[in-house]
C-alpha cells in the first residue's frame, strides 16, 4: 500500500514538473517571439522605397469630403435639431 502511494505522488510530481515545463516553454516561446517581432518592427529599412502611383489621394479626400461625410453631418444635424 505504501509502494501504491509513493508511486503516486511521484507521478503527481512528474505530471507537475511536465506541466511546468511546458508552460516554460511556451512563455519562452511568447517572449521570443515578441522580441523578435520589435526587433523586426523597428530595424532600419534600408532599401527605397520610390515607388510611385498615378493615385490622386488629395481627389480622393475631396470626394469623401464633398458627397459622403458633409451630407452626412448636415443630415445628423437636422435630425438632432428636430
Amino acid at each position: 500500500m505504501l509502494n501504491i502511494s509513493l508511486y503516486n505522488r511521484k507521478l503527481m510530481f512528474v505530471k507537475k514538473m511536465t506541466i511546468m515545463k511546458s508552460f516554460k516553454l511556451v512563455f519562452l516561446l511568447i517572449a521570443i517571439t515578441t522580441l523578435g517581432g520589435f526587433v523586426w518592427s523597428c530595424s532600419d529599412n534600408s532599401s527605397s522605397d520610390t515607388t510611385t502611383d498615378s493615385f490622386n489621394r488629395e481627389e480622393m479626400l475631396s470626394n469623401w469630403a464633398d458627397n459622403i461625410i458633409i451630407p452626412s453631418y448636415q443630415s445628423l444635424r437636422s435630425v438632432l435639431m428636430f
